[in-house]
């Protein structure tokens, strides 16, 4: 036992009753209230203990014959024509009391047990290109360095760096060839990504003191989520796994709210829309399948619900000299970033047929390009390889599918786009994703 402290008030549970009770003495209120600030533990238990204390007053309530809290307050007697509510008699105080006491203490709970802020720290580095540039001179990269406002940390081309916020549960993983500044982390925590990628963790940040990475497109706004930030010379991308981020266009002030598994692109003249998250597209094959037409794969009992195996492709382009005597399918989902007339070329060394959907049905689809052989990406060997313009709406997504079947050679398989505006290429991951299976696989 201390004995600076009374008897009884060394033990925590003891001085939650008295306070409760209304008899702990004042200098004892601090002590209670600096425990609750850092004890997670104690913080639930006191307000168990509230609960507690309004059941009891309830039930004391109760076996002098009053209604129910609930009641009380929905059954508040209202004359006819009169046009203000009695006051509460007497025997609702309390309830009431406590009541609006629990609402209270949830807010403080939430303003006051909030995080801290932490200062970001140099908690690991992969290989040893990381330079840190503060004011004009270079400091030396170092496990356990505090960085400070204005510090500009970069990663080379193949090296990669994480940041710890000590001692809240928040770390950045910044990626190979990535730009950061840190700007300010005294009323929250502002960074600059100025190129790169980089991957957060952020823990439950204090109320008006959000986490803001600002990039040359947008500005990301965060009280607590993982997400992931990538940002080059034209465009913004924002990738969320758990939690909400807000990103907002530097351009124009349009914003948009990003919940989990959903993405959003900051760039000029592209929709600024949370959309179901895009990185890549279904590719299915089935082996051992002799010839070298689509109609042949068709035919396959083992079509098209049992593939021998699946793979995840970042471009809408399959790896060459993959194997013989198979067929696949190609399928997933476009997000067109602007609305206009696109354009869809296929090029591959074996029959192939490209077909989309108006919708994102796949049902509704129609085929609009064929290849049948030649040299990889030759997309203008046949008329047939190309499709007519078709017009898209940005914020939508629209079902595509390839379907085809090889028997040797190169097996080289890819589609590409022009977008309204734009030049032909690839369909990159950032435009696709991928269909769910009816095993619920990707």
């Amino acid at each position: 036992m201390n004995p600076d402290v009374p008897h009884g008030l060394d033990d925590p549970r003891e001085r939650m009753l008295l306070y409760l009770d209304g008899t702990l003495p004042a200098d004892e209120v601090e002590r209670l209230n600096a425990r609750l600030r850092s004890d997670t533990a104690r913080r639930g238990e006191f307000a168990e203990m509230v609960l507690q204390q309004v059941q009891l007053t309830e039930l004391d309530h109760a076996k002098k014959g009053a209604a129910p809290l609930h009641e009380r307050i929905v059954q508040l007697p209202i004359e006819a024509g009169e046009s203000k509510m009695r006051k509460p008699p007497r025997r609702w105080i309390v309830p009431l009391a406590w009541a609006a006491s629990i609402a209270l203490l949830l807010v403080l709970n939430a303003w006051f047990f909030g995080p801290t802020t932490g200062e970001p720290i140099l908690a690991k580095i992969e290989a040893n290109e990381v330079s840190i540039r503060r004011g004009g001179d270079s400091v030396p990269a170092t496990i356990g360095l505090h960085l400070q406002p204005g510090d500009v940390l970069r990663t080379g081309t193949n090296d990669a760096a994480t940041l710890n916020f000590g001692p809240e549960n928040t770390g950045l993983l910044l990626s190979a060839s990535t730009k950061l500044r840190v700007a300010s982390f005294t009323h929250g925590k502002r960074l600059e990504l100025h190129e790169g990628k980089l991957e957060a963790s952020v823990a439950r940040q204090r109320p008006f003191r959000p986490m803001i990475i600002a990039t040359p497109q947008a500005e990301a706004r965060v009280l607590g989520t993982k997400f992931t930030l990538t940002t080059t010379a034209n465009s913004t991308r924002l990738d969320v796994s758990e939690g909400n981020v807000r990103l907002t266009r530097t351009s124009d002030g349009a914003r948009v709210d990003v919940p989990k598994e959903y993405s959003a692109i900051a760039a000029a003249n592209v929709y600024l829309a949370a959309l179901p998250k895009t990185g890549g597209i279904l590719r299915e094959y089935w082996t051992n399948i002799l010839g070298d037409h689509p109609g042949q794969l068709a035919r396959e009992p083992a079509f098209p619900d049992r593939p021998n195996g699946s793979e995840m492709l970042n471009s809408f382009e399959v790896p060459s000299n993959w194997g013989d005597h198979f067929g696949d399918r190609i399928r997933g989902f476009i997000h067109p970033p602007l609305t206009g007339a696109y354009v869809f070329w296929i090029s591959a060394d074996a029959d192939s047929t490209l077909t989309l959907s108006r919708t994102e049905k796949p049902e509704d689809r129609t085929q609009i390009a064929v290849a049948d052989g030649g040299p990889p990406q030759d997309w203008d060997r046949h008329i047939a390889q190309r499709s007519n313009p078709l017009t898209l709406e940005a914020g939508r997504r629209y079902y595509l599918e390839v379907i085809r079947k090889t028997d040797t050679g190169l097996d080289h398989l890819a589609v590409a786009w022009q977008p309204p505006g734009g030049q032909r290429e690839i369909i990159p991951a950032e435009f696709l994703s991928p269909v769910e299976t009816k095993k619920g696989r990707r």
